[in-house]
């Protein structure tokens, strides 16, 4: 059962499934950032484009039945952007579930499109709901590390017997996954480390440079360096502690 927050008249609606847990997901904040996937199919599809006609995507029921005796899992997937401008995050959205479809791994049995919303932050968010056929766990498990959906639901089977083999390689590919984030995190840590270092040391020489003609007040020293005076309080403090800078009254001078 599809769950949209707008319904076009034309559709035919989809044939009655359990209540999906999907909807409920996508009623907490957007992120603020866009979903990874993006630039995944921003780099395999060029330009955004319309996905393809649902005419070229559907199997026939008995197709379907059979795929579902041969070991394919059917299931329900939401994938949700955030971002700004509202275009770009619709048709990004878009552009990477065709780049999902491309995959004869994946076959897409319907999708339903929602429009882009406008959160309190002026960021948008925007989901679509697939309905779709994956060849194995370790399709979904692929799909789920790589585009990271809103969230997914197996409708059937209902249930699942998982050899050792797909086990592991479903822990390998999370671990991979795990280890990646966890390499960029301390590498962005290292960055900031380095320009907060960086960008203190900039402020200590400004403050230095802005009473070297003589006196001022921290509101003077603040109009000088750029810096508003709040900011300035824990540098000039710093710097009078370590003898650099002394204190007169309310102004800072040389030593």
């Amino acid at each position: 059962m599809f769950f949209s927050r707008k319904k076009e008249p034309e559709k035919k609606s989809a044939p009655k499934q359990k209540k999906s847990p999907a909807k409920e997901a996508l009623k907490a904040p957007a992120k603020a950032v866009a979903n990874p996937a993006e630039k995944v199919a921003e780099k395999e599809t060029g330009a955004a484009q319309p996905p393809p006609a649902q005419a070229e995507q559907k199997l026939r029921q008995s197709e379907i039945r059979e795929r579902l005796q041969g070991g394919w899992l059917k299931v329900f997937i939401t994938f949700e952007l955030a971002g700004k401008p509202r275009e770009h995050i619709e048709e990004t959205l878009r552009a990477y579930i065709v780049t999902i479809k491309t995959d004869e791994r994946i076959v897409s049995l319907n999708e339903e499109y929602a429009d882009a919303i406008e959160h309190d932050d002026g960021m948008f968010s925007a989901f679509v709901e697939m309905e779709a056929l994956v060849r194995d766990a370790e399709t979904l498990t692929w799909i789920a590390i790589n585009f990271m959906p809103a969230s997914i639901e197996l409708l059937e089977p209902a249930e699942m017997h998982l050899g050792g083999a797909t086990v592991t390689n479903w822990y390998n590919d999370l671990l991979s996954k795990l280890h990646e984030v966890s390499n960029v995190l301390r590498e962005e840590r290292n960055v900031n480390a380095h320009l907060t270092e960086a960008l203190n040391a900039l402020i200590k020489n400004a403050v230095l440079l802005a009473v070297r003609d003589g006196p001022k007040s921290g509101k003077e020293i603040a109009a000088t360096t750029g810096v508003q005076e709040e900011q300035l309080e824990p540098f000039l403090k710093h710097l009078v502690e370590k003898g650099r800078l002394a204190e007169k009254g309310k102004k800072y001078a040389l030593p």
